[in-house]
């Protein structure tokens, strides 16, 4: 994890040199646990909602049709399934992606700025959760590293001389997340189906400012 965090600040830093467009973001995140649901089948999930915040870079590539956009990223999620039991989770986020602008590549687009501005983007990353699960007489605390993959589409909005805003969406999926201990809450009406194992979804809208030099 730690070389992976090494790797993406010496890209980042490599990017100043690069014309790159630095960024800082807020987020709103829904995260779905499908398996570790099933240990409150009638109540809500698990984890549910959650904020985060992040910095990214643009380094354009073939004129400003594509775009290599590397970044980190924090989320907190919290979730009280019943009065006495409290649910949490740390995010730690590193993100490698290639974007692209449509209106760019393909149509040549001599549109307003916020047409072309359109783009969608494929990313990879590695992830850090930090998981606790706290009721009155049960404490469970787990770390996990997981891979993830995901699809995120935006546009931008010129805001002056040196300044761009971008609503972007996004949709990460993690294959595998394992919390270990979480046996010790299983539901009776959902053993069958229950694992500590499971993969996550996350959906998350995102208001970024990137800076022009």
């Amino acid at each position: 994890m730690r070389i992976a965090i090494i790797v993406v600040l010496l890209i980042m830093s490599m990017g100043l040199g690069l014309q790159a467009q630095p960024g800082l973001y807020v987020s709103y995140q829904n995260l779905e646990a499908p398996y570790w649901n099933l240990l409150n089948p009638k109540g809500p999930s698990f984890f549910q909602h959650g904020f985060g915040a992040g910095v990214q870079y643009r380094i354009p590539l073939s004129k400003g049709s594509f775009g290599f956009i590397p970044g980190l990223n924090y989320a907190f999620f919290q979730q009280k399934p019943t009065g006495s039991s409290l649910n949490e989770a740390h995010l730690f986020q590193l993100r490698a992606g290639l974007r692209v602008f449509p209106m760019e590549f393909l149509l040549s687009c001599d549109c307003p700025a916020y047409r072309r501005g359109l783009f969608a983007e494929g990313f990879v990353g590695w992830s850090r959760w930090n998981f606790r699960h706290q009721e009155v007489d049960v404490q469970l605390e787990d770390a996990t590293n997981a891979p993830l993959v995901g699809l995120g589409a935006g546009f931008f909005l010129p805001y002056g001389k040196h300044i761009t805003l971008a609503p972007v969406f996004r949709y990460s999926f993690y294959p595998s997340v394992k919390w270990e201990g979480l046996n010790a809450l299983r539901n009776p009406d959902t053993d069958p189906y229950f694992r500590e194992e499971t993969f996550l979804r996350q959906m998350s809208f995102e208001i970024h400012i990137l800076f022009d030099h």
